[in-house]
């Protein structure tokens, strides 16, 4: 079967982004000041899909698939300006605006399902795409308060035409499920995630401590079950079975193996 799709689609508009206006109490004379955005436009996303899926014997089925994708009209709250009235306080207003940011993303995607036997069933799949942004504004200086003037200076931003870093360009991975006896299961799963880059807000402040590079990863699991009685399983259940401690999140906790057994009743 051949598939070939073409669709355009937008974002619902969302209560806080048209209608926010409340303000937040600071410190001293100062103060922040969000605003809603009537007249936003939804961000939209262009797609087109062309797939192919085939049993090319009994034991094999495949499915491919490219796809392309363009998104504009992308909203963000940001800081716009700032009011000094009355006289002596400061006043920050954020609101929702459309930014001039194209979002382009190009990949492709297979996924290959093999039953040699009955008893043994492998599938493999994997995703490879590249992501462009145009007319990215990279915040390069947050929003501050000056300590000479008392007053808010707006961020400066940095625009450029880049790569996007922050997803993997290669996400894949293999099942295999066998039943080598009616109550007897072994299922294993291995998937592989490449490098990303992680940048968190604070990265506007000092880039060492607010971005990171995620290393490429592979997790292993393995789960054996075994029904003892009907409604009955036995199993065991290890998750990142060879105890990588490589960080799959930006800045979080390194999970190392987690290995679990019990019993599930089902009645």
């Amino acid at each position: 079967m051949i598939r070939l799709v073409y669709s355009k689609s937008n974002r619902g508009p969302f209560m806080i982004d048209s209608y926010t206006n409340f303000n937040v109490v600071a410190l001293g004379n100062t103060g922040v000041r969000f605003l809603g955005n009537e007249s936003l436009n939804l961000p939209t996303m262009n797609m087109i899909d062309l797939g192919y899926r085939a049993n090319i014997s009994e034991k094999v089925l495949v499915d491919f698939e490219f796809f392309r994708t363009n998104m504009s009209d992308i909203s963000a709250f940001e800081p716009v300006n700032f009011e000094t009235d009355p006289p002596g306080t400061t006043i920050l207003n954020f609101a929702y605006l459309n930014n001039d940011l194209k979002v382009r993303q190009t990949g492709a995607s297979f996924m290959v399902n093999w039953a040699p036997v009955r008893a043994l069933k492998f599938r493999f799949f994997g995703t490879v795409q590249h992501t462009e942004l145009e007319d990215y504004d990279k915040k390069i200086i947050p929003e501050i308060i000056d300590p000479f003037t008392g007053t808010f200076k707006l961020p400066t931003y940095e625009r450029q035409n880049t790569d996007h870093t922050r997803t993997p360009s290669f996400y894949g991975g293999a099942t295999a499920n066998w039943r080598p006896l009616d109550r007897l299961s072994v299922f294993a799963h291995v998937y592989y995630m490449g490098e990303q880059t992680y940048r968190h807000e604070v990265a506007s402040y000092n880039e060492e401590i607010g971005s990171t590079t995620i290393d490429p990863r592979t997790i292993f699991n393995l789960k054996i079950g075994y029904e003892v009685i009907n409604g009955v399983n036995l199993f065991v259940n290890g998750r990142n079975i060879f105890n990588s401690e490589q960080d799959e999140f930006g800045f979080t906790d390194q999970i190392g193996g987690l290995y679990l057994a019990g019993l599930n009743f089902n009645f």
